[in-house]
């Protein structure tokens, strides 16, 4: 009556022969309903990269990269059977992004690093790649036919992977990510609804 299923994820990809790219299809992603699902998909990354149209009312996305790491725990238990129908509820946490191999001048923060890297400005253009982490959580219903299952999930961004500036009142200011951290972010803002077919993993 009750499970708790768990995925740790990861993947590479590098270009082969005479191309200097691997093909955005063949490129990964992460976000929605099968991955990240505070997110929408390819909303997030890559590494600590803030699309413009995180600050646009789109849900329209593109970012991919080359390196992904991704784990989902989710915790399942029945609430009910009607009508032959089973429902089940659902507490999921994800966490993940991707990153680039190589350096992107059109992105910030983008590369799979291990240390931090600063201009020839003494500005900051990458970091250890795992503090560009992404984490979602939330619940969801699974309504099981038999023949299928049914799956609505309701996300929550935690923590983003991309920085935020904050003011600390003395006249500087510092980077976070956790949503909390953030002036005027409300708990609840934002929700990303997910819908699909089967378990998510």
């Amino acid at each position: 009556r009750q499970s708790m299923a768990m995925r740790l994820y990861s993947g590479i990809a590098t270009p082969f022969g005479y191309s200097g790219s691997v093909p955005y299809v063949k490129q990964f992603f992460v976000g929605g309903p099968q991955s990240i699902r505070a997110w929408a998909a390819r909303e997030i990354g890559p590494g600590g990269n803030a699309p413009e149209s995180s600050s646009e009312n789109t849900t329209l996305f593109y970012q991919t990269g080359d390196f992904k790491l991704e784990f989902n725990a989710e915790y399942r238990f029945f609430l009910l059977s009607f009508l032959g129908v089973r429902y089940e509820g659902a507490l999921f946490l994800d966490a993940g992004n991707v990153w680039s191999l190589r350096d992107d001048p059109d992105r910030e923060l983008e590369q799979l690093l291990w240390n931090a890297r600063y201009d020839e400005n003494n500005e900051k253009t990458g970091d250890n790649f795992l503090k560009y982490l992404a984490i979602g959580t939330g619940a969801g219903l699974r309504v099981d036919f038999s023949y299928f299952i049914f799956r609505l999930d309701v996300g929550v961004k935690v923590r983003n992977p991309y920085p935020t500036l904050v003011e600390d009142g003395n006249g500087s200011s510092r980077e976070v990510h956790w949503r909390w951290q953030i002036p005027g972010a409300k708990p609840f803002q934002n929700l990303n609804y997910n819908i699909g077919l089967g378990y998510p993993f």
